[in-house]
């Protein structure tokens, strides 16, 4: 099967939720897009509005970290 991949082709095989492998199917895989040079700031706005994930990671979220988190607690207890 391997020697009959085209262009763009690849064998893939994925897990189901309960862990057992499925079948390995012949499966289409899309190139990233490239660009060579710059984009104006009207090309990337188009870009960002048709993208799925336009909407989605706009707000910006800063969590507290693993290191932040512990001196946050020890502030707490000696205040």
């Amino acid at each position: 099967m391997i020697a009959e991949l085209g262009k763009g082709e690849a064998l893939v095989s994925v897990l189901e939720g309960n862990g057992v492998r499925l079948t390995v199917e012949r499966a289409l895989i899309l190139p990233p897009g490239a660009r060579v040079g710059a984009i104006t700031p009207g090309g990337r706005k188009g870009i960002m509005q048709v993208s799925p994930l336009n909407g989605k990671y706009e707000a910006s979220i800063d969590r507290a970290s693993a290191f932040e988190m512990p001196q946050r607690r020890v502030r707490e207890e000696t205040q």
